[in-house]
């Protein structure tokens, strides 16, 4: 899915001009809005808030109608003062646990690998209380995307049941998908080191120039 032409719809919905003025709408930096163009991915939980009355399946898949049944068209919508009700906040860290039970067998490590993802990345998930929809929709098979997106309902559609042991097999690990996915992980992890290594960098040259600027009286 194409998800740099998802935000550019949803940009021109709200008539902005440029990417500056549609980051500080979406409370992000610019250099994330340009992260998210470039990986093609985005924060879907954030998108829904700001956007409540645009269809959460359009924001998974692309897909139907861009809005929500019952909410007014671009035009309309644009000739009126619209009042955001924050979405309530999902209880990610009750899903990842309920994932956890269902399809890792109570292990972590083994929701993981289904995924095809590091531990440590269902860690960071439940610190920031986010989840990885669109991951956990294509690796878990019967899973709801209405469960997913919104944490309501039921987690399986019907009565779909998962044998994880006919998905865990040793071979999986070896799959072009999984090499796929944790390639990408390491690159991604490996841009933010050296991003992170900048910064430092940075503020260990500016420390001592900055120190002189707020202090011209020191020796």
């Amino acid at each position: 899915m194409n998800k740099t032409l998802i935000l550019n719809k949803l940009q021109q919905y709200k008539n902005f001009q440029n990417l500056a003025d549609f980051a500080a709408f979406l409370g992000i930096e610019l250099k994330q809005l340009y992260a998210w163009r470039t990986k093609n991915r985005y924060n879907l939980d954030l998108l829904r808030n700001k956007f409540p009355e645009v269809s959460a399946a359009w924001l998974m898949t692309g897909e139907g109608s861009m809005l929500a049944s019952g909410a007014e068209s671009p035009r309309l919508a644009a000739e009126y003062t619209v009042i955001e009700e924050p979405i309530p906040e999902v209880d990610r860290a009750a899903q990842i646990d309920a994932l956890c039970a269902h399809f890792g067998g109570g292990s972590t490590a083994q929701l993981a690998r289904l995924l095809h993802i590091l531990p440590q990345s269902i860690s960071g998930w439940r610190t920031r209380n986010t989840i990885d929809i669109e991951r956990c929709h294509h690796y878990l098979p019967g899973l709801s995307a209405s469960w997913l997106i919104t944490g309501e309902g039921e987690m399986l559609v019907g009565d779909s049941h998962h044998d994880t042991t006919a998905t865990s097999h040793p071979d999986d690990s070896a799959t072009p998908a999984a090499i796929e996915a944790m390639t990408r992980i390491i690159k991604e992890q490996a841009d933010e080191i050296a991003f992170l290594k900048g910064l430092v960098r940075n503020l260990q040259e500016e420390g001592p120039t900055r120190m002189a600027a707020e202090n011209p009286w020191r020796k």
